[in-house]
């Protein structure tokens, strides 16, 4: 092979486990080792071969160095993914990326698992930075972390949402992950049968004009029994203003259940004719049964 030495070396410490080498040869004094495939090939750090041993067909222009798996579908199968390493991590989503860890499934296109044990990152741009059987729930933007459950998948995790919302006019305005109109993918959503304790931090800022900002705070519980409809808080969620600039001082927050879609509603609203960003940070203790 042209630009590259091969060699075998079985000497200590490679005396067991023999390493073989490929080394760059060039006249500069450095280069590069490029490894690069073909029109929409993947780079694999084994043979593909339908059984767990070698995993099935990787994804266009993916990246799957994953030496150990239990099953075929255990691959980096999604368009353009990367799975690191690890073992039994499935990385099924596009753009999406496994760093490693044992057993994590990231289903969710731009989706992240640090790795951790048997987490699931099914929603679009969702995380899970590591940690232990935690979920996304399939919900945009979400990142969840959890130090194990007790019977179910995601039973006991901290959440957190970054909701955002455009305003111009005086119509109050929900915020959401993706600002769009609210659903069941982009808020925090509880499953059945759960409580959630949350907390958030709120910014207001009018972008048509220099000086105008307001603030917020707030906390609560709030729960969720058999279906979307049957969410209430568990008292009423009162937002503590932060501070407000004069032109702010009419514009409010506030936090309700959304028993349409099932889950926490965080809105605003402000004044007509002023152009108004809003972001909110939500954290949430989750608990279901």
């Amino acid at each position: 092979v042209t630009g590259f030495t091969g060699s075998q070396n079985t000497s200590s410490p490679n005396n067991t486990v023999n390493a073989s080498r490929l080394l760059v040869d060039a006249a500069s004094t450095n280069a590069d080792a490029v490894i690069q495939p073909k029109g929409f090939g993947a780079i694999l750090g084994q043979l593909p071969d339908s059984t767990a041993t070698g995993g099935n067909k990787r994804g266009a222009n993916g990246v799957d160095l994953q030496l150990a798996r239990t099953t075929s579908s255990q691959v980096s199968s999604g368009s353009q993914a990367v799975l690191s390493g690890g073992r039994s991590n499935t990385v099924s989503g596009g753009l999406a990326v496994g760093a490693g860890g044992y057993n994590n499934t990231t289903t969710g296109a731009y989706g992240v698992s640090g790795g951790g044990y048997q987490n699931t990152i099914s929603g679009t741009h969702s995380t899970i930075p590591g940690g232990r059987q935690a979920t996304t729930r399939g919900l945009y933007g979400m990142t969840a972390i959890a130090c194990g459950q007790f019977g179910t998948l995601g039973d006991a995790q901290r959440g957190q949402y970054i909701l955002r919302g455009l305003t111009t006019d005086g119509t109050p305005k929900i915020l959401t992950a993706n600002n769009s109109a609210a659903s069941t993918t982009n808020q925090c959503i509880l499953p059945n049968d759960s409580s959630y304790t949350i907390r958030g931090m709120v910014n207001a800022h009018r972008t048509d004009v220099i000086g105008t900002s307001a603030g917020w705070t707030f906390t609560g519980t709030i729960r969720r029994g058999a279906n979307a409809a049957s969410t209430t808080v568990v008292a009423a969620i009162t937002a503590t203003t932060t501070g407000a600039d004069a032109g702010a001082a009419t514009w409010t927050l506030t936090v309700t259940a959304d028993t349409t879609n099932g889950g926490v509603k965080v809105e605003v609203q402000c004044e007509a004719g002023k152009t108004v960003r809003t972001v909110c940070v939500l954290e949430a203790v989750e608990v279901t049964s």
